[in-house]
């Protein structure tokens, strides 16, 4: 069939399938478990000439995440299972407002109706994506990647064979034929035939659906999944841990791709690291793992020298980024920019978002006492207190707009009451070019350093990351405005 006959298909199963009762789906998820254990024969004949039709053109470990086996696939079919045992989804009421005259309005989950999933050449995927869309209420139309068609048209001929034992449509799962990029692009310009676009894979799977799709297309994660070791840890435990991470199966999704070690355990755990994931497997004739390291962990052990795109690449191979870190709050403060870098989100989104939750749900007076370079301490209250070097703060906002960045003084600008809520949120949408100023509520300050104190310990944070305390001293120190990053 082609890609648009299997899409025509596809919406002759969006109604039974909506309708259908969360016994029925439930039903159907089992006889899809069974019958995919019943095919087992066929389906690990069809990965057999698929894992030999990509040997040689795929690395060792993408023929690991290839490759299926009894064992994967009653792994598979249990997943199945899992996912009948959910609570149904559909007709959740996930909220309910009752309005004064009595109007109720509530918000329900309903079905999508019919979900396309673009994938990788993983063949368990198959089954992992039909069970969900099938309890969620909906049809799916695979797509996957050329080296897996195979099984995966064996897996889903398997699926279908469960759906007509519980008389559900068959083309409630359907898998493209054509693995060529104009499949891709056809599921992605779908419009009326596809509800939702969901890409699986890489970050230029995910890149080429979000950038060309004109459907509604969920934008998911690459797994950049990072291990910390914190000084106080069992350094043992911390090395089974990171070789299980990293070597047990590389080429999945939740496979280590970064290490953060806290510097002072560096100097023991790095030879412990190097020793069991290089040295003992090259000796064991097992591919040793490749350390790409920052300077600090270089300083240690050997390895290859890191790039800083190192601790943002999802290897899925024989891979490690190691670096070295001042802090647990070190190791955070550098997930955190890889995150906002992944997401594509502008610092104006995120400092957005977090101002005005902060003005709607904790505008809150503080009392403090501040003295400005080494002058009269001076008592007073403030709903915020920001200190910074030059205009600009999070996502373009003027906060100190005639702030110079090269004079060598800190800008101040502090709120003061009374201000309510409405106004606040007034006086900080102004803030973006600057015009906040005009309010009577806003005190600007230079100076060289200040001392501040508060009360009680307020909500506080530096670079987006929250610190503690309720006593600050704060001065310029041009050698120390760098951002936080492992080199």
């Amino acid at each position: 069939m082609t890609t648009q006959e299997i899409l025509q298909a596809a919406q002759g199963a969006k109604l039974p399938l909506a309708l259908a009762d969360a016994d029925t789906k439930n039903a159907a998820l089992e006889a899809m478990a069974v019958a995919l254990i019943a095919a087992q024969d066929k389906i690990l004949d069809a990965n057999k000439q698929d894992v030999e039709n990509a040997r040689g053109r795929v690395s060792d470990v993408m023929l690991d995440r290839l490759a299926l086996t009894p064992s994967r696939l009653t792994d598979m079919a249990k997943g199945m299972r899992e996912v009948a045992a959910l609570p149904d989804p559909v007709g959740a009421v996930l909220r309910k407002i009752v309005r004064p005259n009595g109007l109720l309005i509530e918000k329900t989950a309903v079905p999508m109706g019919v979900i396309a999933i673009i994938y990788e050449s993983r063949p368990n995927v198959t089954s992992d994506a039909a069970a969900l869309a099938i309890k969620a209420g909906s049809a799916c139309i695979l797509r996957c990647g050329r080296d897996a068609w195979a099984s995966c048209h064996a897996i889903v001929e398997a699926l279908r064979a469960g759906l007509r034992r519980v008389r559900l449509p068959e083309c409630a799962v359907s898998l493209i034929e054509d693995t060529s990029h104009a499949s891709a692009n056809e599921l992605m310009t779908a419009d009326g035939l596809v509800d939702l676009l969901i890409p699986r894979g890489g970050a230029g799977l995910i890149r080429a659906c979000v950038e060309n799709a004109t459907v509604p297309c969920i934008q998911t994660g690459t797994g950049i999944c990072h291990v910390y070791v914190d000084k106080a840890a069992d350094l043992e435990m911390a090395v089974d841990i990171v070789e299980n991470a990293k070597t047990s199966r590389p080429s999945v999704c939740n496979a280590e791709e970064a290490l953060l070690v806290h510097r002072d355990v560096a100097s023991q755990f790095l030879p412990m690291l190097k020793a069991r994931l290089v040295d003992a497997r090259a000796a064991a004739g097992i591919t040793p793992v490749e350390l790409h390291l920052d300077a600090r962990a270089a300083a240690i052990i050997d390895g290859v020298p890191a790039a800083p795109q190192d601790f943002d690449t999802e290897y899925l191979d024989y891979i490690l980024a190691v670096g070295v870190v001042d802090s647990l709050d070190a190791a955070i403060a550098l997930d955190t920019m890889e995150r906002r870098v992944r997401t594509g989100r502008t610092g104006t989104v995120l400092y957005m978002e977090s101002g005005i939750d902060q003005l709607l749900h904790h505008l809150d007076l503080r009392r403090y006492r501040v003295s400005f370079d080494g002058g009269e301490t001076v008592e007073a209250e403030s709903v915020t207190f920001a200190v910074q070097i030059g205009p600009y703060y999070g996502g373009g906002f003027k906060i100190c707009p005639d702030a110079r960045i090269d004079d060598g003084l800190l800008d101040v600008c502090v709120a003061h009451p009374p201000v309510g809520a409405a106004r606040a949120l007034y006086i900080f949408l102004r803030a973006k070019g600057g015009k906040h100023v005009r309010f009577k509520q806003i005190e600007l300050r230079r100076c060289r350093t200040l001392h501040l104190e508060f009360d009680e310990a307020p909500p506080a944070q530096m670079d987006g990351e929250l610190i503690e305390g309720t006593s600050f001293d704060i001065a310029v120190e041009p050698a120390a405005l760098n951002v936080l990053v492992p080199f």
